[in-house]
């Protein structure tokens, strides 16, 4: 049975545990060992459930795409760390779909050239796609690193190259690939959405107070 286990708060350390069955069936959430909320299947989780806890806070458990885990859990409207809103767990997913973008277009480009595969050639696929997959591997790395110029240049070149595959794809078939649109546009979301999210948090990497060492 999968399950993920969160804190209560940044500075409340009370254990918060979700358990459910494939595809979110039976969803259950506890509290310190308490059970405080269950789902029954993922329609009721898209469709978004709260509880108040005995604390007088609310809990509130919601649908966050399938690349941040699947759900998220807000005390108060504050994600709990770790949990699908939870900003620094939309950046890294964010950072891990551009790896991954990275790894694909290198193997494409590399089995293009080495193969030969006729089809990808045709596709314009080749050692120019290897050469982004390096680029994207770098805005992968800066986006992991929180630079917000990083993910901003990996949603811009990832919607440059999904236009240029498409025209290349509809001039080989003459059809417009929609599968690859709509897989595009799956993993293009989440990037956006943590646009947001990645300049607060880098603000707020700014804005800590650094140490000053003293000289007596």
């Amino acid at each position: 049975m999968p399950s993920k286990k969160l804190t209560l708060a940044a500075n409340d350390s009370r254990p918060v545990e979700v358990h459910w069955k494939g595809n979110f069936k039976n969803l259950r959430v506890t509290v310190d060992g308490a059970e405080v909320m269950t789902l029954a299947n993922k329609e009721e989780l898209q469709a978004g459930k709260s509880v108040v806890l005995p604390n007088g806070k609310t809990l509130s458990v919601g649908w966050a795409g399938a690349y941040s885990g699947g759900f998220s859990i807000d005390l108060d409207g504050v994600a709990l760390p770790g949990s699908g809103s939870d900003p620094a767990t939309m950046v890294k997913a964010a950072a891990q779909l551009l790896a991954f973008v990275a790894v694909l277009n290198i193997v494409l480009g590399a089995a293009a050239e080495l193969g030969p595969v006729e089809f990808l050639v045709r596709m314009g696929i080749g050692w120019a796609s290897a050469i982004s997959g390096g680029l994207y591997a770098l805005l992968a790395y800066g986006t992991y690193k929180r630079h917000f110029i990083a993910l901003l240049l990996g949603v811009c070149l990832f919607a440059l190259d999904g236009i240029y595959v498409i025209y290349l794809s509809f001039e080989y078939t003459g059809r417009i690939p929609t599968g690859g649109i709509i897989f595009r546009v799956l993993l293009m979301v989440p990037m956006i959405r943590a646009l947001g999210p990645i300049r607060s948090l880098r603000r707020s990497e700014m804005d800590k107070p650094t140490a000053r060492v003293v000289n007596e």
